[in-house]
């Protein structure tokens, strides 16, 4: 035994290499005598192993590193006393200490590598019968995903996906998405307010999409060849009606056709909120059909739109944007909350209407905006524009009036 670690907890860290011949023994796990058992974590992916790691009665966390001898263990031990989160191996890991939400994969240089299967997860969400809150929690680092399914298809059942560390993990969408979507939510025929979504402390880059709307989750419709095209079976009489999304402490990076939430007509969604999120070169923080869009303290930087409701409802409070083009926000109906927001409007083309807020509807619907900052680049951009019959803070409008506040 090189190292040997009998009755102490102990972190293999850093540049750490410890060298043992192929036959021998380069650390062992062992519980001795009435000591507490130990527990040895291999933490960081510059720890190279040379010979074989014997597991005698301790538990072994590996969370990174380099193994190139095999993992020996007596008979007796369970998933939980090896628990195997990353690393690199010379010998095929045990799939039953692969800890859920891994995979094993080979590499092309012939070692076994273990990564983050986020499509085995939510497929795992999907199947679950359980009216309870499933937690999807990433290990910190960049991962390519896209075309996922998530089914909201049990009554009290919700979903979490949650960055381990805050902000230490980044989605990258797949160029070859077939989609362009990262999440493609099925509402399963129900608007059902305790079945939610919420995506916690991820960042999202969306830049290897080039052309045509990409999104980080998408409402699925009736319609959508997506449907058969990932060989999705809906789990409900239709897949409409996307509902009760969370978006908090989330930030994404993309091209002008890129958001993070995309909701199109015929799908019926309700209840899409944004907390801190951050979107820059971006398209949108949403464009969407839905009913309720709510944004707080979200931050739009050099994006074409901020949020486009072509339903009804919206409120954004606390929000900064710097929008490149003739509206940051606009809305077909409902109530329109607009308060202590700072818009930077750098528009000077000539499209019309111009205006930070572009309201529109056939309900007469009312809008309530004040505390905004809004600046203004060209004069011909206005606070607010009035396509249709509105009230706004109290006054009526009729189509076609331009306020500024």
């Amino acid at each position: 035994y090189v190292v040997s670690s009998n009755c102490v907890n102990s972190v293999f860290a850093g540049t750490t290499t410890i060298n043992g011949n192929s036959n021998d023994v380069a650390f062992d796990v062992c519980k001795y005598d009435t000591y507490t058992i130990p527990t040895v974590t291999v933490a960081d992916a510059q720890v190279t192993i040379n010979g074989k790691v014997e597991c005698t009665g301790g538990k072994l966390n590996i969370n990174a590193g380099t193994f190139n001898g095999a993992i020996t263990t007596d008979a007796g031990y369970t998933a939980g006393d090896i628990v195997i989160r990353g690393g690199r191996f010379a010998n095929e890991p045990a799939a039953e200490y692969v800890a859920a939400g891994f995979s094993v994969i080979l590499a092309s240089d012939g070692m076994y590598e273990i990564g983050f299967d986020l499509a085995g997860m939510i497929a795992a969400y999907n199947a679950s019968t359980a009216a309870e809150a499933f937690v999807i929690t990433i290990p910190a680092g960049e991962f390519e995903v896209s075309d996922m399914i998530i089914a909201q298809n049990i009554a009290g059942k919700s979903l979490v996906i949650k960055a381990e560390t805050p902000n230490a993990t980044t989605l990258k969408l797949k160029a070859d998405a077939i989609s362009k979507f990262m999440f493609l939510v099925d509402g399963c025929s129900s608007q059902d307010e305790t079945r939610t979504i919420a995506i916690e402390g991820i960042n999202f880059d969306l830049t290897a999409v080039t052309s045509g709307t990409a999104a980080v989750l998408y409402g699925l419709k009736a319609s959508d060849s997506y449907i058969s095209a990932l060989g999705y079976t809906p789990l409900g009489p239709n897949v409409r009606y996307p509902h009760d999304v969370t978006f908090r402490n989330c930030s994404l990076v993309g091209d002008v056709n890129s958001m993070m939430a995309y909701v199109e007509n015929g799908t019926s969604g309700k209840n899409f909120s944004f907390i801190n999120c951050e979107v820059t070169n971006a398209g949108y923080l949403a464009s969407a059909y839905v009913e309720n869009i709510v944004a707080k303290n979200c931050t739009g930087v050099n994006v074409k739109h901020f949020l486009n409701n072509q339903t009804s409802g919206i409120t954004m409070d606390g929000c900064t944007v710097d929008c490149y083009t003739d509206y940051a926000v606009r809305t077909n109906g409902g109530v329109l909350n607009i308060t202590n927001n700072t818009f930077n409007m750098t528009y000077t083309g000539t499209d019309t209407p111009q205006a930070a807020i572009v309201l529109r509807g056939n309900a007469a619907p009312e809008a309530i905006c004040t505390g905004n900052t809004i600046n203004k680049t060209a004069t011909t951009m206005n606070d607010l524009y009035c396509l249709t019959a509105w009230t706004v803070n109290g006054e009526a409008k009729v189509a076609g009036t331009a306020v500024n506040f």
